[in-house]
């Protein structure tokens, strides 16, 4: 019985909200339209944030290349075998 009575009352109010769209269109479209200028407001901030994180941080790594000291040549230390953990 619940579930007849949800879908009912799911009905009505479903009916209602389509008839106060047709009788407020004018306001709908204007909040519509309002909604899609804040999202796009939003959007474009987010957008220049992301842009500037990014300027920053290609910024910080070329300070960071700058100042690092030039790699060393000549002769590696590296072993090209594997270590048993054993002294001899």
């Amino acid at each position: 019985m619940a579930k007849y009575l949800s879908i009912a009352l799911g009905l009505i109010l479903l009916l209602i909200g389509v008839l106060a769209i047709v009788k407020w269109v004018a306001a709908v479209a204007q909040f519509v339209l309002a909604m899609i200028a804040l999202t796009l407001v939003l959007v474009g901030l987010v957008a220049v944030a992301f842009g500037i994180s990014e300027v920053r941080s290609a910024a910080e790594e070329q300070r960071r290349r700058a100042q690092a000291p030039a790699p060393r040549e000549g002769p590696t230390t590296e072993t090209g075998g594997e270590s048993t953990g054993t002294t001899d």
